[in-house]
């Protein structure tokens, strides 16, 4: 199922994922998960996995050329993925 919220960027491109959304996908650390955002020029999609503190990375080359900064908030759609 795919939720969206908003999220604030952080200074090494992390993301931290709210606590009720954790709790009601069942994001547990570990967790392969799909992410979807706009940068400002294109929609952009990675798979990555939930972290400690219930965060993720997104790759700095999808931070380039676009107007996403640290700090900044924006909207993300994320998606838990089968463990396979």
């Amino acid at each position: 199922m795919m939720v969206e919220f908003s999220v604030r960027l952080y200074s090494s491109g992390q993301v931290q994922i709210p606590k009720r959304i954790v709790e009601f996908e069942e994001l547990w650390v570990g967790t392969p998960i799909e992410v979807r955002f706009w940068n400002g020029r294109r929609s952009i999609v990675f798979k990555s996995r939930v972290g400690v503190h219930f965060r993720f990375v997104i790759p700095s080359l999808e931070l380039v050329g676009g107007r996403l900064k640290h700090g900044d908030v924006f909207k993300i759609s994320l998606e838990k993925l089968d463990k396979s």
